[in-house]
């Protein structure tokens, strides 16, 4: 599990510069590992409105896809999933809490 900031740029859907480097070892973990298959989920708070929320993380989430298939992993092997803001962790009376709801998971089965 990511926090979402390290991946993308704070309060905008556009990957930020270090998203290579943090998907990078998960393409190369899976090329060794040719059994390997991921799923993608991200996660959002719930700030905003449902829908735009789930529209927002099934971007995203296909965004982290499009970018791990460009660095070699197989289509058939990544799938993306965007749970919007239906799944919290935390509460979210603090800013602490919120930013917890933010995150990506990544699962490698």
């Amino acid at each position: 599990t990511l926090p979402r900031s390290l991946l993308f740029r704070p309060d905008s859907e556009t990957m930020g510069s270090n998203a290579d480097a943090v998907l990078e070892p998960i393409a190369a973990a899976m090329f060794y590992n040719p059994a390997l298959n991921t799923v993608v989920t991200v996660h959002t708070d719930s700030l905003g409105y449902a829908d735009e929320n789930l529209e927002l993380t099934e971007t995203m989430a296909g965004d982290i896809r499009a970018e791990l298939l460009a660095l070699g992993v197989a289509a058939a092997r990544v799938q993306a999933v965007g749970k919007g803001e239906s799944r919290p962790i935390a509460n979210e009376d603090t800013d602490a809490g919120i930013e917890k709801n933010r995150r990506i998971e990544i699962d490698m089965r």
